[in-house]
């Protein structure tokens, strides 16, 4: 089970003195994640630190954090299993921190960060995703009927449906069946059904 944020959301803290500044964002790539840091650098020119943590990817999960000047450990790698403890995925997170003017220690900015992510979360509405396998369907009119026939058994979800010169159809199924859809599919070949496979895709359950 994974979850997922579909727009950002900010929140904001103060811990001694420190102004703690969180950005929890849907992400697709990680250029999305640096163009949103550089303009967060922008934004908050002042700021003494940026802390960073990201999740992004389907089947192999790229996992980043930075400390950004804080010290080691005491900032990414919170922020980070803030994420993971959420079980979020496609997300990023940007802890902008305002010096205060008193210290808070490892402990405390481990603390402060963590709980500053989890703030976020706590905020946000999470989506639930699945992984499902993709496939891309077009076919004659006529064959509607068939295709409806060859999905019964299988529990599929319809993505989305095109009504041109033929019907185009995007569908997916939990990876653990997608070679019987396969199959189905491969059999029906001969009556026009022309069949795609997209990939593993991370969806709305």
């Amino acid at each position: 089970m994974f979850f997922t944020v579909e727009k950002p959301v900010e929140v904001q803290q103060k811990i001694l003195g420190s102004a703690f500044i969180t950005t929890l964002l849907p992400l697709k790539t990680q250029s999305d994640f640096e163009s949103f840091l550089s303009e967060s650098r922008k934004k908050h020119f002042k700021a003494n630190h940026h802390g960073q943590a990201y999740r992004i990817g389907v089947e192999q999960i790229q996992e980043f954090s930075s400390d950004d000047g804080e010290p080691s450990g005491s900032t990414g790698l919170p922020m980070l299993n803030a994420l993971k403890s959420a079980q979020l995925i496609n997300v990023g997170a940007v802890v902008v921190r305002y010096f205060g003017g008193t210290k808070l220690g490892i402990r405390g900015l481990i603390d402060a960060y963590s709980s500053s992510v989890q703030q976020a979360i706590d905020t946000a509405e999470l989506i639930q995703m699945e992984l499902r396998e993709v496939f891309e369907l077009q076919f004659p009119y006529e064959q509607q009927a068939t295709i409806n026939t060859l999905f019964h058994p299988l529990s599929i979800h319809t993505e989305k449906t095109e009504y041109q010169e033929q019907v185009k159809m995007v569908v997916s199924i939990a990876p653990e069946v997608a070679s019987k859809l396969a199959d189905a599919l491969s059999a029906v070949e001969h009556l026009g059904i022309q069949t795609k496979k997209k990939g593993l895709q991370m969806l709305k359950k």
